[in-house]
């Protein structure tokens, strides 16, 4: 199943625009930090979101 994410301020942070599941049904997303700020990243799959906030404090 395709998963798909993206981030409010990619400015801020970056996800991994989408991913498959696997045989467990679990995906992985890699976030980006870009700089320091708070963005959200959200998840969506078959008409359903779920997001979550992300800090970015800096490198």
């Amino acid at each position: 199943m395709k998963i798909e994410a993206t981030s409010t301020s990619p400015t801020v942070a970056t996800v991994t625009p989408e991913a498959l599941t696997d045989t467990a049904g679990k995906a992985t997303f890699a976030v980006k930090g870009i700089s320091p700020g708070t963005t959200r990243i959200i998840i969506s799959v078959n008409g359903y979101k779920a997001d979550m906030e992300v800090v970015f404090v800096e490198h």
